[in-house]
């Protein structure tokens, strides 16, 4: 799974502020439209581009590590991920 921490990084942001943070108001500080964030803050992850990973990083004074989450898949279906991101040898 993976996907990025949005709602976890307004909710930070909200504690050290004091206030609450809209997307709305995100959305203007940042110039990312308030229907990307909400997209990229669905659980289902959201495919975007590297303008907004370091927009975002920068307002939050986060890194993409911060930013972004990963859980590796964990059983059998680990062993079918590390089979299938192999690169070919070019032989």
């Amino acid at each position: 799974m993976h996907g990025f921490r949005i709602r976890s990084l307004i909710e930070e942001w909200e504690f050290r502020h004091g206030r609450r943070l809209s997307l709305q108001e995100l959305s203007q500080a940042t110039a990312i439209k308030a229907q990307t964030l909400s997209a990229m803050s669905n659980p289902q992850g959201y495919t975007t581009n590297s303008r907004y990973i370091e927009t975002l990083c920068r307002f939050f004074g986060v890194t993409p590590n911060d930013l972004f989450k990963f859980c590796p898949p964990l059983g059998p279906n680990l062993r079918e991920a590390e089979t299938t991101t192999e690169v070919p040898d070019g032989k």
